[in-house]
């Protein structure tokens, strides 16, 4: 395999990103690859990386010309726009320089990089790019565009596979986990501590404590400067590697760093640093938990120095550190804690046979980690994505915004089942909403454009499937366009845009045709099902109600919103938009009737204002009936975490949704979230929320405009204690039937399901 590494790394350098991309490409070519290293050409620090970090010149560099300012930087504050140019012109001449060399050169290659400018300006003249992702990627559009165009990835952290997932919405096929690696042979070599510290000039007899590396705020070196006054027996803290300047920052801002048992050494080639592990007695890696790259992002590459050398650690109790790293191995100590790191440090001293135990472990676990294993790894990966071809599905919906029920539902549905599948996935929009993999060609008149219609019938015909949320406008053109086609149309019936063109005299023919020539039909509730089946009878329709996420609903929630909802309590809630279907106009008269009985109970609805005629009302109707101090609307709830905890504070969960004709309720997830908290429910009949609430067992449902019967409900569930009990358990179990996990399991089987 060929792998062309693109990194806007300066070699050599001082700092570990350096030291990890020669070792990397060093493995990847022992392991059998063919590769070359596309670096920047700076004016700085010349020098032959292959001798400075001892690694075989087995793999060529090439450097790439570059606009480098910072040697003639006039002031240090214009560093961030003279780097901004030096990357982003390095990436363009990088791809540049790709594009003008022979096509067989590079044919077939990988283009490889832990760095996503390089990556983003290589999609536009490469078809194969992979990233590996050191931090974290955010969303702006050259991260989204790597992350769309990327065949694979790799990651350091566990954390990172679900969080690309869940906000990338990454196939975990498409992914490789292992940590940076280690020379486990350089670092447990069968150095003594006595024959180290003769070799660095080290007392044979002092106590000596060891961080390796750099100094950025995020290692946490400060709480091992402060842990040093805190320690029971006199010991040196020796602090190797920090830049000059940022030693004395640390001076500055910390007085106790001055200490004169502190040691500062500058930076030391890396083939003295097993005798500096070897010649600790405890080594500390003391990692903030502050902040997300020390909590999530980082594999330290000291960290795998440390385990194989055979020296006791001390390290920061944070899940980057602790999914390689148990109490078995290694000290832990609460980060940010100079006491803590204290008495671990301390701990060391006073229980060798512990310490010499863990330290055993730790080595034998160190063994694994390896550059060699990594690289193995990644060329697994690339391997198999390079022969993997995903099914293609077009998703045609309105929109996947965050922020209505339909956007939602889309999205949810999308996401899960792109990585479920896995599936290449393209997403057909009315309106933006700043989707990974959305193109918003039905913008308005998008019938006049010659070039949206030919993008859209491109798009659908060129797709092995055709997923369509409502039955018109999209589902009807997602069924005409794909007439001759290889695709098979499915479309899912959300609620009242399955329903209501079915009763317009113009689009219903157009309706039918859509339901009839589908390939298949998912209704979300059995409601919605019987709905269609009234006017089209004879439809295979299948019922797969829409999910909730367990892991927001049904867990306490954040402390930080507590405080918002503790001035409404003690409440009954509704969750709603502000429109005249979600019933408010009963629900208002029947907490006047509930509040009587409970006169310390207030109601909070939150939900968006659909319109300002409809807020209005409400508001008056809240007047008329002296309920301004116990009625209250939020609309600002942004986050399903937020919402979580307005579940958690309620005492009860209600909503009197009703039919407008063929305005209807296609379901009801707020009830099914709500029950996810263990909230009694009450919710109408004849509509889809029949499947989201277990009449009699965890709530009851009432007629849609029963006000007297709502009130009564509501009132019996929160005067029978037993009742509640009951209930309450009994939502918990019922919800357990919603979980996105189980859903998109059977979407998945649909899928599998087409012959």
């Amino acid at each position: 395999m060929k792998i062309i590494y693109i990194a806007n790394t300066r070699l050599p350098t001082e700092k570990a990103h350096g030291l990890a991309t020669m070792k990397i490409c060093e493995a990847f070519v022992r392991a059998g690859a063919e590769l070359e290293l596309m670096v920047p050409k700076l004016w700085r620090h010349p020098g032959d990386p292959f001798v400075f970090y001892n690694v075989s010149p087995n793999f060529r560099i090439k450097q790439i010309f570059c606009f480098d300012l910072m040697p003639i930087l006039p002031f240090r504050f214009l560093e961030p726009i003279t780097f901004l140019l030096q990357i982003l012109s390095f990436s363009f001449f990088a791809a540049l320089f790709v594009l003008i060399r022979r096509t067989s050169e590079r044919a077939g290659a990988v283009f490889f990089s832990h760095d996503y400018i390089p990556l983003f300006f290589a999609s536009f003249v490469v078809r194969n790019i992979f990233y590996d992702i050191h931090h974290f990627p955010s969303k702006n559009f050259m991260y989204q565009r790597v992350m769309k165009k990327s065949s694979g990835f790799a990651v350091q952290t566990r954390w990172k596979i679900l969080a690309l997932g869940k906000q990338f919405t990454v196939p975990e096929n498409k992914i490789v986990y292992w940590p940076n690696g280690t020379d486990v042979e350089k670092f447990s070599a069968g150095i003594s501590k006595d024959e180290a510290r003769e070799k660095l000039g080290l007392s044979i007899n002092e106590k000596i404590i060891l961080y390796t590396g750099a100094l950025f705020d995020w290692k946490g070196v400060d709480t091992l400067v402060l842990a040093a006054d805190r320690l029971s027996l006199e010991a040196k803290v020796y602090i190797v590697g920090g830049a000059t300047i940022d030693v004395k920052n640390l001076k500055k801002h910390l007085p106790e760093a001055n200490n004169p048992w502190i040691v500062f050494v500058p930076f030391q080639p890396h083939e003295m640093m097993p005798f500096w592990c070897k010649a600790a007695d405890v080594l500390v890696l003391p990692n903030t938990g502050k902040q997300k790259v020390s909590l999530y992002y980082t594999s330290p590459m000291k960290l795998f120095e440390y385990l194989v050398s055979g020296t006791p650690m001390v390290v920061s109790n944070i899940p980057s550190i602790t999914e390689i790293v148990d109490n078995s191995s290694a000290f832990l100590a609460e980060p940010d804690n100079p006491e803590s790191f204290a008495e671990k440090i301390n701990l060391v001293f006073s229980d060798v046979e512990t310490a010499k135990e863990k330290a055993m472990r730790a080595q034998e676990k160190g063994k694994l980690y390896t550059w060699d294993n990594r690289a193995q790894k990644i060329l697994a990966l690339l391997e198999k994505v390079s022969k993997l071809k995903l099914p293609k599905i077009c998703f045609v919906t309105h929109n996947v915004s965050p922020y209505n029920g339909g956007g939602v539902l889309s999205r949810n549905i999308i996401s899960r089942l792109k990585i479920a599948l896995p599936a290449s996935v393209q997403v057909l929009t009315a309106e933006a909403s700043g989707f990974l993999d959305e193109l918003p060609l039905f913008s308005k008149r998008w019938f006049w454009s010659l070039s949206k219609i030919f993008s859209i019938l491109k798009t659908i015909r060129s797709a092995d499937f055709v997923h369509a949320f409502d039955v018109f406008p999209y589902g009807f053109i997602a069924v005409l366009f794909s007439l001759g086609s290889k695709a098979r149309v499915i479309i899912t019936a959300n609620g009242t845009g399955a329903i209501r063109y079915l009763y317009l005299p113009f689009i219903y023919p157009l309706a039918k045709f859509a339901y009839r020539r589908a390939d298949k039909i998912i209704a979300i509730s059995q409601f919605t099902k019987n709905e269609i089946l009234k006017r089209v009878p004879n439809l295979s329709i299948s019922v797969i109600n829409p999910g909730i996420d367990l892991g927001i609903f049904a867990v306490s929630p954040e402390k930080k919103f507590l405080a918002k909802i503790k001035k409404f309590q003690p409440y009954i809630l509704s969750v709603g938009s502000i429109r005249f279907r979600k019933g408010y106009k009963f629900s208002i008269p029947a907490f006047k009737q509930i509040s009587e009985k409970f006169p310390d109970l207030n109601y909070v609805i939150i939900g968006k204002k659909y319109t300002n005629k409809e807020y209005n009302r409400l508001k008056k109707l809240v007047s008329e009936f002296g309920l301004e101090d116990k009625v209250f609307f939020v609309e600002d709830v942004e986050t399903d975490e937020e919402l979580s905890a307005f579940y958690h504070g309620a005492k009860l969960f209600c909503l009197m949704s009703f039919n407008i004709g063929h305005d209807i309720e296609g379901f009801g997830i707020v009830f099914t979230e709500a029950a996810a908290v263990g909230l009694p429910v009450v919710g109408s009949k004849n509509c889809g929320v029949e499947d989201s609430v277990k009449n009699g067992e965890n709530g009851f449902l009432v007629a849609e405009d029963d006000i007297g019967g709502f009130a009564e409900a509501v009132t019996r569930i929160l005067k029978d204690k037993e009742l509640y009990k009951k209930m309450s358990a009994n939502s918990r179990n019922f919800a357990t039937q919603f979980s996105w996990e189980k859903k998109i399991k059977e979407y998945s089987k649909l899928y599998y399901n087409f012959k």
